[in-house]
């Protein structure tokens, strides 16, 4: 059995607020609400055997990582391949940002994400197309283990939507809500997935009064 928990990254400037903004590949560092987030789910973690752990390119990834899995002794792997999708010109904008700038394409992106890019940046399509062969990767090497694998919204979303059979524009559909725990589960790498549990974040629950 394989098992692999993804694991969004605590909460980092812009993730929340009235007019949230995209962070994309800009390497914003955890907020103080976002250690909070880590710290809680560092503690969940205790109880969780793991054999690997991963991470992406990003510092607020691999802040996330280093306190989840700080009681399991393990060196962690970044691989950019688990970075958020590359929103070039629209980092760290708001929508109406966006949409004063960009009116029309932001409105053929909303139409179909998967393969409208923003400018100079990603599409989703393009985030499939460089995260599939990682988490081909993944479950070979990883054969009858678990893995933790922390990364991004864009990132944990496409390859849910993808997991689940349905189409790529249906990412919408899935929640990733900072440090949320997805798990899936495969008899074997080229087995049919099994989702167990989607965006877990009971372990926030217990701190609410801090968070």
């Amino acid at each position: 059995m394989i098992t692999v928990y993804l694991i969004r990254h605590g909460e980092v400037a812009g993730n929340e607020g009235p007019e949230p903004t995209y962070a994309g590949r800009t390497d914003f560092a955890l907020n103080a609400r976002g250690e909070q987030q880590a710290a809680a789910l560092a503690e969940a973690m205790q109880k969780i055997h793991l054999d690997a752990v991963y991470c992406s390119s990003l510092q607020r990834t691999r802040q996330t990582a280093r306190m989840g899995a700080q009681n399991h002794q393990l060196e962690i792997t970044a691989n950019a391949a688990w970075d958020e999708l590359d929103y070039g010109d629209w980092e760290e904008l708001t929508v109406p940002q966006i949409e004063e700038g960009w009116g029309s394409m932001w409105q053929e992106r909303q139409a179909d994400p998967v393969h409208v890019r923003a400018p100079n940046g990603e599409s989703y399509e393009d985030l499939w197309r460089r995260l599939q062969p990682a988490w081909v990767e993944l479950l070979t090497q990883h054969d009858n283990q678990a893995v933790a694998v922390f990364s991004h919204k864009g990132s944990i979303r496409i390859l849910l939507a993808a997991l689940l059979g349905t189409p790529l524009n249906n990412f919408k559909r899935i929640d990733s809500s900072n440090t949320g725990v997805s798990c899936i589960q495969l008899d074997q790498p080229n087995a049919i997935p099994l989702i167990r549990y989607i965006n877990d974040t009971s372990h926030l629950k217990f701190h609410s009064r801090q968070l």
